[in-house]
């Protein structure tokens, strides 16, 4: 019997991860990056300043990223995804992709 799977076009896996664990960010199927999560903290303003050491990547990518919960940033080499940083915490990260981001959203 063949069953129908369900392939989203971007995902984050695992979605959360705590201190010192790694994250895939995969466009159609196919790993694009991996960063370690390497912890944040919260600036006077309230933006989280967050540590992600890019272990995988096609390219140049930040090291540490400003933000706030909600905001959506690309990760990974253009074409990238687009990720939302859903919770942030000093030693916690859950995240979730959401789209794709390409130079043509650049207009």
């Amino acid at each position: 019997m063949r069953v129908k799977l369900y392939t989203p076009i971007v995902h984050v896996v695992p979605n959360t991860v705590g201190y010192g664990a790694v994250f895939d960010v995969r466009l159609y199927g196919a790993k694009i990056a991996a960063y370690r999560f390497m912890g944040s903290r919260m600036g006077p303003d309230g933006a989280w300043q967050i540590r992600l050491d890019p272990l995988e990547t096609l390219g140049f990518a930040d090291a540490e990223i400003t933000v706030r919960e909600g905001d959506v940033l690309p990760l990974g080499t253009l074409p990238s995804v687009d990720v939302r940083f859903e919770r942030v915490g000093p030693t916690e990260l859950t995240v979730k992709a959401v789209g794709i981001h390409s130079l043509e959203d650049q207009h």
